[in-house]
């Protein structure tokens, strides 16, 4: 909706994607055509900033790292891994990779008549478990780990103890 203020500008209200707006002048008596013109307006959406998921490995200093955005396909989504800023000319993403203990991975994404999203950065922080130790005082068996939050799993058969096993709380 278009709006004229005091002094005679105008105001086409909100334009929420790529519009042409044709105006003309008009003498006050309807009929006398001062001046005419148009004008594109293009307006442009921002790449949503990519998200990572990080998946550790069982040796807990390497993860599998995957990238993707809320922005409608096609979009490029350009990364790095050494804690630089990344541009179009940085590795574009195109399947899950590896990363080690400590790496900082920024990324961004691009698509054509879209601006590029923010950069969004994550760090892999691998989180090693110390070994349990069990303790015996007579009938009493404690286990105790340096790691605090940890549960235990046990067995009492001898067998490698898995998160099937008989557990005990923190």
């Amino acid at each position: 909706i278009a709006t004229v203020d005091a002094n005679g500008a105008v105001t086409a209200g909100n334009v929420a994607e790529t519009t042409t707006i044709t105006i003309q002048a008009v003498k006050d008596d309807g009929t006398t055509v001062v001046t005419s013109t148009s004008v594109t307006i293009i307006v442009k959406a921002k790449c949503a900033a990519p998200e990572f998921e990080i998946v550790p490995a069982e040796d807990g200093n390497t993860a599998t790292v995957s990238i993707s955005t809320s922005t409608q396909a096609p979009v490029s989504i350009y990364y790095t891994t050494n804690g630089n800023d990344p541009t179009t000319q940085s590795t574009l993403y195109t399947a899950p990779f590896t990363v080690t203990n400590g790496q900082t991975i920024k990324a961004f994404a691009v698509k054509q008549d879209y601006y590029d999203s923010n950069i969004s950065s994550a760090t892999f922080t691998a989180v090693k478990v110390a070994t349990p130790t069990i303790n015996i005082n007579q009938s009493n068996i404690t286990f105790s780990c340096a790691t605090q939050g940890v549960s235990f799993y046990y067995t009492t058969d001898g067998s490698v103890p898995t998160e099937y096993s008989q557990i005990l709380g923190y």
